[in-house]
């Protein structure tokens, strides 16, 4: 039987293998066909790192994709972009500009020849007359090195079918199709089922395109789609197969690369909530969740296997739609991690939208040692426009709660340019900072201005395609290889992103930096009835509070201290803590918004949120 032959390419990581191809394996396997994956990233990792002297660069291309981008200049013969891209590259490793000039052209067109003998090696290693097909996936910059390999088999074997996917639109598989001629077909959405409708379609030497999947392919008309939507989605939970990643551990050994591995795991696929304007990445993926029992099986199976106890949750949130079955998760990891206390996740994301105290506390007594929250901004009326489940004051609970545990946030993403963004809604980003004063710091929780990238698939882009003026290719590296895509489908295959930004982000960065390097403390103390709070900069105290210990201030401290609570809330709550029942509504939202005057409590202009700043446990 003819083999398939699968490709991870870089820029994809090397310290895990590829889930995407992974995944493919086996399910080909389960359907009766034989793949193998090759690992391209690992088997350049080195060339990747000698080609910029082995330390890290001030410029993404250079240390991600400066190796590949060289190449396809070097190629091209292209002397102006060639000697733009050798300013990037003399960045690098400056020492040779004065007394050898020309180091830098001989390096890189050496580098070029070089990554030809690598990919020319591993595939003369490859038996031609008995493969079936390639497929490489596209997904994070992905053609760029695709193109080249996929170039160099079509010259080896130009009757060897080349599929390419990891693409979220048909309009972007059209696109990629038209502009790379070495692609045959081109596939968008899941992959597993669309994949083997492929295979089978080439196993018994048919050529009825219009009969799959989800997929462009060329014809005599140009490219055209095939006929049927993909209906079919593979089960998360099905207990007898799990990612294939043997083709990984072979060829790191081989290599022998000393690199720390962390294995992925997929608990859910899809996106529960998929309504962030800004997002582009979940279209034609089906939300669903892998169950419990397999989640912790599969855990099971690939540390007994592999004897590696690192993890990575891939999905785009760790507790998903349903609490409970979040919480048995976290029950069942709890006692995993009691059973092997070398188990951790190092990476899970999370909606924070309804999370509780307890539930972030016990997510890191699963062994979680990084969350990413999806934080975005710190304005509650931007987060609402541009449809976040967070909300701002969810992100403040959640920083407030692994504060107090010590567990890094480190860089959070603030979106900018958005084209929701107005000058108010910065204004509140500043004003908001403040309530943020006890946890900003410059090892654990700061955060990096960044600006939103839109392409043709976004939400945004019907907003900016009329007024694209100001926007520019989010990455350095599609400066250099826009001569490659043809300009109607810049927008399809390149994200943009808008560099400049309103000035006040200046002073958002300005006061952040005075909290970032002016600590703020406090202190909470009961005697006889009456808390004590004292507020501190730098030791120094600046306030002091008193509360009696059944007051309506202290009492609304306490309730909003372990989950985000409306104002509904604390009132029932109220009504039922007090014996007289006399608490008044508009009493009680008075003294929510002096607290918040106070700085000791946020809430949104609505009421609908009210957290607590404080730690109200301390006493």
């Amino acid at each position: 039987m003819k083999k398939i032959i699968l490709n991870c390419v870089p820029p994809f990581a090397c310290n895990m293998p590829s889930p995407a191809m992974s995944i493919l394996k086996s399910w080909l396997t389960k359907n009766g066909y034989d793949s193998s994956v090759i690992y391209w990233n690992m088997h350049l990792y080195k060339l990747q790192s000698d080609f910029v002297w082995n330390k890290p660069s001030t410029f993404e291309t250079s240390s991600q994709l400066g190796l590949y981008v060289n190449y396809m200049l070097n190629k091209s013969k292209d002397s102006f972009l060639i000697n733009c891209f050798k300013k990037i590259i003399q960045c690098s490793s400056p020492r040779y500009l004065t007394d050898d000039p020309l180091y830098y052209d001989m390096h890189m067109a050496k580098f070029a020849d070089k990554m030809d003998d690598v990919i020319d090696t591993i595939l003369s290693e490859i038996d031609f007359s008995e493969t079936l097909m390639f497929g490489f996936s596209l997904k994070m910059d992905g053609w760029i090195f695709s193109s080249i390999v996929a170039e160099k088999v079509k010259k080896i074997a130009p009757e060897i079918p080349i599929l390419v996917g990891g693409i979220s639109t048909k309009e972007k598989a059209k696109s990629l199709l038209e502009n790379f001629t070495q692609f045959d077909m081109a596939m968008w959405g899941e992959g597993e089922e669309p994949l083997v409708k492929v295979v089978e379609m080439l196993k018994e030497g048919k050529n009825n395109y219009s009969e799959l999947i989800n997929t462009a392919y060329r014809s005599q008309e140009g490219v055209l789609f095939s006929e049927n939507k993909n209906n079919y989605y593979i089960d998360l939970s099905e207990q007898d197969m799990y990612p294939d990643y043997s083709d990984y551990f072979k060829q790191k050994k081989k290599l022998k690369l000393d690199i720390e591995s962390i294995l992925p795991i997929e608990g859910s696929r899809g996106c529960h909530w998929n309504k962030c304007k800004f997002c582009y990445l979940n279209s034609d993926y089906r939300y669903r969740v892998k169950s419990c029992v397999k989640i912790c099986a599969e855990i099971k199976y690939m540390m007994n296997k592999f004897q590696l106890f690192s993890f990575e949750f891939l999905d785009n949130d760790f507790i998903g739609a349903d609490l409970n079955k979040a919480n048995l998760l976290i029950d069942n990891l709890i006692l995993l991690k009691k059973e092997e206390p070398r188990f951790k996740i190092v990476i899970a994301e999370v909606i924070t939208k309804g999370l509780n105290h307890s539930i972030i506390k016990r997510m890191f007594d699963a062994g979680i040692i990084f969350v990413q929250i999806g934080y975005e901004s710190t304005s509650h009326k931007l987060l609402r426009k541009i449809r976040k489940k967070n909300t701002f004051a969810s992100n403040l609970f959640y920083v407030k709660i692994a504060s107090l545990y010590k567990i890094p946030l480190g860089n959070v993403n603030v979106l900018v340019n958005m084209p929701d963004e107005t000058i108010e809604d910065i204004l509140e980003s500043i004003d908001n900072l403040r309530f943020l004063r006890f946890f900003l710091n410059p090892i654990y929780f700061k955060h990096m201005l960044i600006p939103v990238q839109v392409d043709s698939s976004s939400r945004y882009y019907l907003e900016v395609k009329n007024k694209t003026s100001g926007w520019t290719p989010s990455a350095l590296a599609y400066d250099f290889l826009q001569n490659y895509i043809l300009e109607k489908d810049h927008w399809i295959i390149f994200d943009y992103v808008k560099q400049s930004r309103h000035y006040q982000w200046e002073t958002f960065k300005n006061i952040e930096r005075y909290y970032l390097e002016n600590k703020h403390t406090y202190s909470i103390k009961k005697e006889s009835g009456t808390i004590e709070y004292l507020e501190y900069i730098n030791g120094r105290k600046i306030s002091e509070f008193n509360f009696c210990e059944d007051s309506v201030d202290w009492l609304i401290l306490c309730y909003a201290n372990d989950m985000v609570v409306s104002l509904q809330d604390l009132y029932i709550y109220m009504r039922c803590y007090l014996s007289n029942n006399s608490i008044d509504k508009k009493k009680l939202q008075s003294a929510v918004e002096d607290l918040m005057r106070r700085g000791l409590i946020y809430h949104t202009p609505d009421f609908s949120e009210i957290v607590s700043i404080i730690n109200t446990s301390m006493i």
